[in-house]
């Protein structure tokens, strides 16, 4: 029984949530005042619910697609997941795009488009966990640039939303 009971607390572990409470750090230099940042404390706290819900692989990759300033193809993500091809890559973003945050816009081949797009769920579209938040995902990046005691793994991955007081 002591492996069953390990296994159920190393499962639970990954979803342990530490919740935000004044988002100093993170909303400081956006022009936004402390009741403004006080404001977006429950905002930022149902995004953390939600993501404690996603699978940690997916929220793995999530994290990678939030860390990029650019537009990524499904087989270069592939690659960073150690795929030649990208069937568990797939998978995931199914997961991501069932989550409604992240999704892979399927296109036109031309020479200078990307023929599987991936791109993070904007937050103006209907069914977004950022509910009108457009610019979260780049904002919790370029903070997360400027630190060197934290990333974004920290967040997405370890849920510890508390690195953003």
């Amino acid at each position: 029984n002591t492996r069953k009971g390990d296994a159920f607390l190393n499962v639970t572990k990954v979803n342990v949530m530490h919740h935000c409470t004044t988002l100093k750090r993170f909303l400081t230099g956006t022009g936004f005042s402390e009741e403004d940042r006080l404001d977006n404390v429950p905002s930022v706290n149902k995004i953390a619910d939600y993501l404690s819900g996603v699978t940690l692989p997916a929220r793995e990759l999530l994290a990678f697609l939030v860390s990029l300033d650019r537009p990524v193809d499904l087989y270069e993500l592939a690659r960073h997941n150690g795929e030649a091809e990208p069937n568990r890559t797939s998978r995931l973003m199914l997961e991501l795009q069932h989550r409604k945050l992240a999704y892979i816009e399927e296109g036109l081949f031309f020479e200078d488009e990307i023929p599987y797009e991936v791109k993070l769920w904007p937050g103006d579209r209907d069914g977004s966990v950022l509910d009108g938040w457009v610019e979260f995902w780049e904002q919790l990046r370029d903070h997360f640039a400027e630190r060197d005691d934290a990333t974004l793994g920290n967040v997405i991955v370890g849920l510890d939303f508390s690195l953003l007081d």
